[in-house]
């Protein structure tokens, strides 16, 4: 999923005070604000890894490629990392609430 929708929903919620959880990413991760991309297990050769960009132009994914080289990664870009790797951040917070009962 894009990474602004979730930041849209989390948006959402805050304005309307209800509370906001971000369970995972899934396999695939934002590479600015979920993880520290450099920090994985085979840096700085990060081939083994697909990443994908958005396009603004078809309102879709790209085809899933790969790097070399970890600063090669533009701002956008989505990497898939596995779920266990990518995580729960967005935006370098993790969103752990839940709704209260109303008892």
């Amino acid at each position: 999923m894009h990474p602004d929708w979730v930041r849209s929903i989390r948006d959402l919620c805050a304005a309307a005070d209800v509370p906001f959880l971000m369970k995972q990413w899934g396999d695939w991760a934002p590479v600015n604000g979920a993880l520290d991309w450099c920090e994985l297990d085979d840096h700085p050769e990060i081939s083994r890894f697909q990443y994908k960009d958005w396009d603004e132009t078809q309102q879709a994914w790209s085809d899933p490629y790969s790097l070399m080289w970890c600063d090669d990664v533009e701002p956008g870009t989505m990497g898939r990392i596995g779920k266990k790797a990518a995580g729960r951040m967005l935006d370098g917070v993790l969103h752990n609430e839940y709704p209260t009962s109303g008892g």
